[in-house]
């Protein structure tokens, strides 16, 4: 649902966490075990964070179903993942602005 912020998420959620789904092979299998509070509570944290602060879930396992990975990361509930083999580099200075300039006119 878009945006986050949907009212219909957390209705969603509920009933997506509560009823049995379809498998691939077309069986109806028994959904996941959830704890629904705790599940309720870090998707209202999620939706709206800085309106309700105290639903900062501690200690959450977060489920890729309900929660988009870049949104855990923007409320810092994530740890941005390193790009691996690549140094952080320090910003463009006056000399590599320059050496770029130099660059485009040829």
């Amino acid at each position: 649902l878009t945006p986050y912020e949907n009212s219909n998420r957390i209705p969603a959620t509920i009933v997506d966490a509560l009823l049995p789904r379809l498998s691939e092979d077309g069986f109806v299998d028994e959904p996941p075990a959830a704890d629904l509070p705790e599940l309720v509570r870090a998707v209202g944290y999620c939706m709206q964070a800085e309106a309700y602060p105290d639903l900062r879930p501690d200690g959450f396992s977060f489920d890729a179903r309900y929660f988009k990975r870049r949104r855990l990361e923007a409320l810092g509930l994530l740890d941005k993942p390193e790009k691996p083999g690549k140094p952080e580099q320090a910003p463009p200075g006056p000399l590599d602005r320059l050496r770029r300039k130099l660059r485009t006119t040829r």
